[in-house]
This record gives structure tokens, sequence and C-alpha cells, in this order.
């Protein structure tokens, strides 16, 4: 795909695009790349519905939410997971304390346990403080890669999730540049409708950049 290609030489990138503009169809062709080179790939979605349909397609690397991931690593060093009351309105176990115990979990378990590259969808329903539990599980820690497929207008959850994924200004530590040049892709990209919409790749240096419509 283009706009994949476009972005090979960087190892971290926030791509924004609204509904319908094949996000979801370009970051599994992202694990599923990086997976092919034999990389340990986890992508990361925040619906549990969604999540289940893509990892029935999953060619060599793994999917849940970030909740699940969250769970199943605190659940293999003993801790409790859970929230006290009751589990859909305790919304600050599940915005705080589930990641608190992520990160709590990756310090006590062996460094196997982490990946090499994470990709996430629905980024904007990922809050800000989510993002360097991410780095905390990859291999390589800020080195690794991490792209950020997302689209504010769909925070349907009316959190203070993240505008734009890993930005500075979000604390997330993945160093994207403030600053972008511009080109449109012309012609459209397999299995998606991007470039029709109106996609734009970055072309910067450094080894993070942003990609939005």
């Amino acid at each position: 795909m283009v706009i994949l290609d476009s972005l090979a030489a960087h190892d971290r990138a926030a791509i924004a695009g609204p509904a319908g503009t094949g996000k979801t169809v370009l970051a599994m062709e992202k694990a599923r790349r990086m997976a092919t080179t034999g990389q340990r790939v986890l992508l990361l979605c925040f619906n549990r519905p969604l999540a289940l349909d893509l990892a029935a397609r999953a060619d060599g690397f793994e999917v849940e939410t970030f909740h699940d991931f969250c769970r199943r690593l605190s659940s293999r060093v003993g801790l409790r997971f859970g929230p006290k009351t009751n589990r859909d309105k305790d919304t600050r176990f599940w915005a705080e304390e589930a990641p608190m115990l992520l990160l709590e979990a990756l310090q006590q378990l062996p460094a196997e346990v982490r990946y090499d590259a994470i990709v996430v969808d629905e980024g904007q329903d990922f809050l800000p403080d989510w993002w360097p539990c991410l780095d905390e599980a990859l291999r390589r820690n800020r080195e690794g890669t991490l792209y950020a497929f997302y689209d504010a207008n769909q925070n349907i959850y009316s959190r203070r999730a993240s505008r734009r994924p890993g930005c500075p200004r979000d604390e997330a530590g993945l160093q994207l540049p403030q600053h972008h040049a511009h080109r449109r892709v012309r012609g459209r990209p397999a299995g998606c409708r991007a470039a029709r919409q109106g996609w734009r790749t970055a072309r910067s240096a450094g080894r993070g950049c942003l990609v939005s419509q």
C-alpha cells in the first residue's frame, strides 16, 4: 500500500483519517508486514468486538484490546485485576488503575513478554497516560516500533483521549516532530480508499512522523 510504503523508514507514526478511509485495513497490513520479518507484533484497539474480529483474521500477529492486554499481563504475575464497584461504571479503574497494573506487571515479567512492534487502531480512544505503557511493553522501549491510527472525530466515549496520539504534548514520549511537510498521494492504495479521501503522507526527517487528512 502506498501510504505504508512511504512510511517504511519510520519507526513511529501517528496516522489520522476520517471514517471509511481504511485505517483499520492499514493497521492490519502494517502488523502483517512486520510479522513476516520475524518480529513479535501486537495490534491493540479499544473496542472488544473489533478486537475479536481482527484476531480471527490476524496473520502472524496478536490482537486484543488495551484493557485485555492489561488484564492478561496482570494475571500472569498474580495482580488482582478489576474494579471494586460495578464493572461498567468504574471509569477510574479502566482509565487510570488498569494501565498502572500493566506497568507493574511489566516490571515483574521477563523481557520475552514484550513486543518488537505495537500497532494501535482506534487511537483516538486511548488516553494520554496509556501511551507510555505501550513504550514499556516494547522490547527496545522507546526505540521500538509504534504506529497509531486514529480519528479524533470518532471519539465516541467523550473522554480526554488523545486527539493526536503520541505527540509530545500528550507526554507519550514518542518524539513525533511538531511540524510536517506533506505531499498528496495520487492513485488508490489497494484495499482502502485513503487516497480518494485525501490522505497526506509526511516526508519529514527523524524517526517519527504524522500522517493526516
